[in-house]
């Protein structure tokens, strides 16, 4: 088990290392995603989801960027400040059972990619039903800004 850990561990710092150009864009000013099927894949992948503040209005709100589809472990979420926002709001990401998973009180107003961050109740979070990568506004962050959130999943199935 540690050595499958160990792999795991190397397959999840080469994959968040690794270019980003076959993920798709979600569309969030709809509710987010329906889920994906990726099922039985059976190897370490990238799920990509935006805020982009350009598209839509926002305020202190909750918006569903990546869907995670059933029989999923979450090994780490990544966050992207690709145009900083012009207000001064901070945001969490998590998922269902906590807005907070895997950041809290992350600032958007300068460009900034934060390293691979595990879950702070365990190095990753497995979901044997669909679940979802949430992004929490701390309040309304202006007009344009654009961040990316990255999942660095296995599919367990």
């Amino acid at each position: 088990m540690k050595k499958l850990n160990k792999v795991l561990v190397a397959a999840v710092i080469a994959s968040a290392l690794g270019s980003m150009a076959w993920a798709a864009l979600y569309d969030v000013t709809v509710g987010g995603t329906t889920g994906l099927p990726i099922n039985g894949r059976g190897a370490t992948y990238k799920l990509e989801g935006y805020v982009d503040c350009t598209a839509e209005t926002y305020g202190a709100d909750t918006l569903k960027v990546i869907s995670i589809p059933k029989n999923t472990m979450v090994l780490g979420v990544k966050m992207n400040v690709l145009v900083p926002t012009p207000n001064a709001v901070t945001i969490g990401v998590g998922d269902g059972t906590s807005a907070t998973t895997w950041m809290a009180a992350k600032s958007t107003t300068n460009h900034v990619t934060t390293p691979v961050v595990f879950s702070s109740s365990s190095n990753c979070v497995s979901y044997v039903a669909t679940n979802s990568v949430i992004v929490t506004l701390s309040g309304a962050p202006g007009a344009t800004g654009m961040i990316k959130i990255t999942a660095v999943c296995v599919d367990y199935q």
